[in-house]
């Protein structure tokens, strides 16, 4: 069962505290994907229940209801299955939902794959260990 929670988002300008000179603070931007999405409130769950310290996946779901958006993170720590369907229940029902993959670039080698079930999100990681950072929102 997901554990739920709802919290303040933090101070995401804490760059601005530090000398950072050259490619530095670009950098910072691009390695926060989606970041401006996530300011004010924020609920969080875990899709997958409160992690075991040997399960072989753990998952994190940010919900920026302002914004409309919603994020996932999911880690392969291990195991044989290298497919999950994650259950996203407050867009359940939905025809069709946009998910589009933030981390790793789709480009690189051995990237995962996610995809839209009705209920939830189906991912597809690559050999263990592995993450995936989605975003999720509802279809045009």
């Amino acid at each position: 069962m997901a554990q739920e929670y709802g919290y303040r988002w933090g101070h995401s300008g804490l760059t601005a505290d530090f000398d950072l000179d050259g490619d530095t603070p670009r950098l910072v931007r691009l390695a926060r994907p989606g970041d401006h999405d996530l300011k004010g409130a924020v609920e969080a769950a875990l899709p997958l229940g409160l992690p075991g310290w040997t399960d072989e996946w753990v998952a994190l779901g940010l919900r920026a209801p302002v914004a409309g958006a919603t994020y996932l993170t999911v880690w392969r720590r291990g195991g044989g299955v290298a497919e999950l369907l994650l259950p996203v229940p407050h867009l359940a029902g939905l025809g069709d939902a946009r998910v589009e993959v933030l981390h790793p670039s789709t480009a690189a080698p051995g990237a995962g794959r996610a995809e839209w079930k009705g209920k939830g999100v189906r991912v597809r990681l690559g050999e263990a260990p592995a993450v995936l950072l989605v975003r999720i929102t509802a279809g045009d």
